[in-house]
C-alpha cells in the first residue's frame, strides 16, 4: 500500500514504551509497514532496563524523534475524547484510559 491509516489508543498504561513495543520495532505485532531502525532498537533495549521516570521520558522523546526523522509515521491527529451516557447514569468520570471509567461508583438509576 502507499498509505496505511490507523487509529490507536496508545497509552492505556500511561507508559510511553507501550506504543514503541507494539508498533515500531522489528518484533512489534502492529508494525504494519515493516519499519526498521537500528537506533530505535538500541533505544528500546535501553528503555526496557530503565526504571527512572525522567530517564524513560528522555528516551521516549529520542525514540519519537527517531521515527519522525525517518518519516516512519505521520501523526495526523490527536483524539479529543467525548463521553455520552444515558439518562440516570451516575458516577461516570472521563479518564484517558477507558478501563478506569468502570468503577464501583458507576451506576444507572
Amino acid at each position: 500500500w502507499d498509505i496505511y491509516a490507523s487509529a490507536f489508543v496508545c497509552a492505556p498504561t500511561g507508559d510511553p514504551e507501550y506504543f514503541f513495543t507494539t508498533h515500531c520495532l522489528d518484533s512489534s505485532t502492529h508494525n504494519r509497514g515493516g519499519y526498521h531502525s537500528d537506533r530505535l532498537e538500541e533505544l528500546e533495549a535501553q528503555m526496557s532496563t530503565t526504571f527512572d521516570a525522567e530517564e524513560r521520558d528522555s528516551l521516549a522523546v529520542e525514540m519519537t524523534q527517531t521515527i519522525l526523522d525517518d518519516n516512519a509515521f505521520i501523526f495526523a491527529s490527536h483524539l479529543r475524547m467525548s463521553i455520552v451516557s444515558g439518562e440516570g447514569v451516575t458516577g461516570l468520570e472521563a479518564h484517558p484510559c477507558d478501563y478506569y471509567e468502570i468503577t464501583v461508583d458507576l451506576d444507572k438509576n
